[in-house]
């Protein structure tokens, strides 16, 4: 498992992401957040999504008070992506193994 701080301005070399960074990641797994993006952005949002291989029934969405979590797990890749959305910070979480794992993760993630 690793764990990363998204930096809009490092995300993708090249690309600065500042401002968008947020609807940029959520477009990886929310369709209608696509179109708030610009052509060239969301481009990039489907190739990620499509090299993250993870079908639409394996989308995880929950909201608690103070933040938003986004993810999914790749049979495919054996790899479990979340982010987290709160107010300070977007955190990337990656999980490698089997399913259960990724959904232990995320379980706990939700219950702190």
């Amino acid at each position: 498992m690793s764990h990363e701080i998204v930096d809009a301005e490092t995300f993708y070399p090249g690309i600065g992401l500042s401002g968008d960074a947020e609807q940029f990641i959520r477009a990886f797994f929310t369709e209608d957040v696509r179109p708030s993006l610009s052509p060239e952005l969301r481009d990039m949002a489907i190739k990620q999504r499509e090299a993250f291989d993870i079908p639409d029934h394996a989308v995880y969405k929950d909201s608690l008070d103070s933040f938003d979590i986004l993810g999914g797990y790749s049979e495919t890749h054996g790899l479990g992506h979340i982010y987290i959305f709160d107010r300070a910070a977007i955190h990337h979480i990656v999980v490698k193994g089997k399913d259960a794992r990724y959904k232990k993760v995320a379980k706990s993630i939700r219950e702190r």
